[in-house]
């Protein structure tokens, strides 16, 4: 039998329990601070009124409250339903209608475009949010689903071959469909992004695909199984990406002061890129071909027609 999502998470939790899961905005998350986490959520869900097999309507960027959603989710067997984070109330209200979700939880920069939706369709109790203020928009927050958790034994984790996250299509060809995926092919998609990514024991990743979409979903449940740590970004955004990598997209003015011009502006950031970066190597490649490998300010290497190394 291949390896649940909740199987991995749990095996690391009792295996090396303060071994870094993912990073958030510098703060560390253990596997066993995860799995602990999980673990709360799910007893606060069951206390909310959640039961196996009901729908959870999950409505965030990347953060760690959505990585702890889908396993509490998961530990409860409630079905996990990530809503695209742009849609707007047009798209999201008939989702809604048609999910009939037990409970939502979002963020406050987006509960904007659910906000109007009918309370027959989504009551206003069974609403929560985090990162925001609660009272004028007539939301409880994240933390009150942690409210009177139950102590009773959860049930067991569900069975390989029942729902555990519907993902919904973009709707480029008409309304956005449900697509089911059971613990069974979660791990199968799991296996196969393990197998074909090549990943490493030294291997940190970085997270910044959506959590609401299969990419997001897969890779994330891929980094915690092979057991590789990985920083979790709330969305793609190059800079960002880079300046994760160890590469600085706005040279310092130290280098700007100090490393000469080389080449036409492309070359000479990636120089001034690499000073400010001594141990990353910068590919500089012109819009006409030419290409340059930088290091610590200084030249590698460069191809026939590019510049003249200064």
């Amino acid at each position: 039998m291949k390896t649940t999502p909740t199987g991995a998470l749990l095996h690391h939790a009792q295996t090396r329990p303060k071994s870094a899961a993912f990073i958030f905005h510098e703060e560390v998350w253990t596997y066993e601070r995860l799995a602990d986490e999980a673990e709360r959520l799910a007893r606060g869900l069951a206390a909310h009124g959640v039961e196996p097999g009901d729908r959870v309507a999950l409505h965030m960027m990347n953060r760690p409250e959505m990585v702890v959603a889908y396993y509490a989710c998961f530990k409860l067997g409630a079905i996990a339903a990530p809503l695209r984070t742009a849609f707007t109330f047009a798209e999201l209200a008939p989702m809604l209608q048609r999910l009939k979700p037990a409970l939502y939880i979002g963020e406050i920069d987006l509960y904007k475009n659910v906000a109007p939706v009918d309370a027959s369709i989504l009551a206003p109790d069974r609403r929560f949010v985090v990162n925001g203020t609660f009272e004028e928009h007539g939301v409880q927050p994240w933390e009150a689903l942690f409210d009177d958790a139950t102590d009773a034994n959860l049930s067991s984790s569900p069975a390989q071959y029942k729902p555990a996250v519907l993902i919904n299509t973009s709707g480029t060809t008409g309304q956005p469909k449900f697509v089911v995926h059971t613990p069974a092919t979660l791990s199968e998609s799991v296996d196969l992004v393990i197998k074909h990514w090549g990943f490493s024991n030294d291997d940190v990743m970085i997270e910044s695909l959506p959590m609401a979409h299969s990419s997001g979903l897969f890779s994330f449940l891929s980094y915690i199984q092979f057991g590789a740590p990985f920083v979790l970004l709330e969305g793609f955004d190059a800079d960002g990406v880079l300046r994760q990598l160890g590469v600085r997209l706005v040279p310092s003015a130290t280098a700007e002061d100090e490393v000469e011009a080389f080449g036409g502006t492309r070359h000479t950031s990636g120089r001034r890129y690499s000073f400010d970066d001594p141990s990353a190597t910068v590919i500089a490649v012109s819009a006409d071909g030419p290409v340059t490998v930088l290091r610590n300010g200084a030249v590698l290497g460069r191809s026939p027609d590019g510049p003249p190394a200064p």
